[in-house]
């Protein structure tokens, strides 16, 4: 059993949080967001505490790793805090707002020999693996920069992504 913490409990904060309570092998520490009561709410839903302070659920509750999901711009200090209170990190991506606190980051973690990941969890989306799955079917290439499904007017479930080009929107019925 691991003890985690979630750290920012926003829109990709929750889903962690939420992904986090239903593994069976990981016992959420808690929970902190500078939004007291969202930090609250979201431990209440998951049976843990909430923390308006980051760096109070570090030191009361000691979890062995966190997720940071709090905005890009305070990645580098939030995880250099929880590398040195002793936590192994999965941070958001980006992993830093620049090249240098990267490189910050990923000293201070090997200095402090604990695991530092990033959040590429749009790989493992189920949208997206299916819409790589039929373009690949299809012989086409094109660039995505969104995927999800939606229900159409009429009920039915279609993939669909979102382009770099100008004005193109591309649709699949499920099958």
């Amino acid at each position: 059993m691991i003890r985690v913490g979630v750290i920012g409990v926003g829109a990709m904060g929750r889903n962690h949080a939420r992904v986090l309570h239903d593994l069976a092998n990981v016992e959420l520490a808690g929970m902190a967001d500078q939004d007291a009561a969202t930090a609250q709410q979201v431990g209440a839903a998951t049976g843990t505490r909430g923390y308006e302070s980051y760096q109070e659920l570090l030191e009361r509750e000691r979890p062995q790793a966190v997720v940071v999901a709090v905005p890009s711009d305070a990645h580098h200090p939030v995880v250099l805090d929880a590398l040195a209170a002793g936590c192994h990190v999965l941070v958001e991506k980006p992993i830093a707002a620049t090249v240098e606190q990267a490189d910050d980051l990923v000293k201070a973690a090997s200095k402090a020999k604990k695991v530092l990941a990033v959040g590429h969890i749009e790989r493992y989306n189920p949208a997206v693996l299916e819409l790589k799955r039929r373009r690949d079917s299809w012989g086409a290439s094109f660039n995505c920069t969104r995927a999800g499904w939606v229900r159409s007017l009429t009920g039915c479930e279609m993939l669909a992504w979102w382009s770099t080009s100008p004005r193109t929107t591309l649709m699949s019925c499920a099958t």
